[in-house]
């Protein structure tokens, strides 16, 4: 059963049983982090404020509480092989993991790391790049520019997806203004927005990926 059938069943039978941190997370896994409050999280499980309260002490912790749960889905592959194979496969899977759950990459833009599963996925991180050869800072350096890209991407696709039914996505309002122009300017810039280029998100995270990654050598800096 899906987790949203698990809230319809729980939505009919009225008020859960008992609270658990567990179970207030299962609800607020399914809201956008952006709009999550203690007492709309409340409203939604009816229950009242003062049984989340005594769990989480307010938003802020709900909040690190949720993000440190999304972060161990991104669930690393295994160690083995060359670290950048790995530090690729682990991108995708934490920007499938950041796309499932709106918010949760703003969230950790403006908070970072900051709980249990967040360290420890960084320090396997690090122990499998410092595998590969490279230097602590090499590593360090490496897996924050990696993460910085994943989450900044993921924003940006955020940012598009909830301008989708104001139609002020960046792509068609540069299409709108260039309708004023005469078909001879700025042809190049024309040429990508008509091409879809500026909203393949897919396309632009791989791209900036491999770009990345293909310029991860620290030995290139030292020559």
């Amino acid at each position: 059963m899906s987790m949203l059938e698990k809230s319809a069943t729980r939505g009919r039978r009225g008020r859960p049983a008992s609270i658990s941190r567990d179970l207030i997370l299962d609800y607020a896994a399914e809201c956008d982090l952006r709009s999550l409050s203690v007492r709309g999280l409340a409203a939604r499980m009816r229950v009242s404020d003062a049984s989340i309260h005594y769990h989480f002490g307010g938003r802020d912790q709900l909040l690190a509480a949720l993000v440190d749960r999304i972060t161990g889905d991104f669930s690393p592959p295994d160690s083995g092989g060359d670290w950048r194979d790995w530090l690729r496969e682990f991108a995708h899977r934490a920007r499938k993991s950041l796309l499932a759950h709106p918010g949760a990459a703003d969230y950790m833009v403006v908070a970072g790391p900051t709980a249990g599963r967040q360290y420890a996925i960084i320090d396997r991180a690090l122990g499998v790049l410092q595998a590969g050869g490279l230097a602590p800072r090499d590593a360090w350096l490496i897996y924050a520019t990696m993460v910085n890209h994943v989450l900044r991407q993921v924003q940006s696709q955020e940012a598009h997806e909830a301008k989708a039914s104001t139609g002020l996505q960046t792509d068609r309002r540069i299409a709108r203004g260039l309708g004023d122009a005469s078909a001879q300017d700025l042809p190049r810039l024309r040429a990508v927005v008509e091409t879809g280029l500026m909203a393949d998100f897919d396309l632009l995270f791989d791209y900036g990926l491999d770009a990345l990654l293909r310029g991860f050598d620290p030995r290139s800096r030292d020559a």
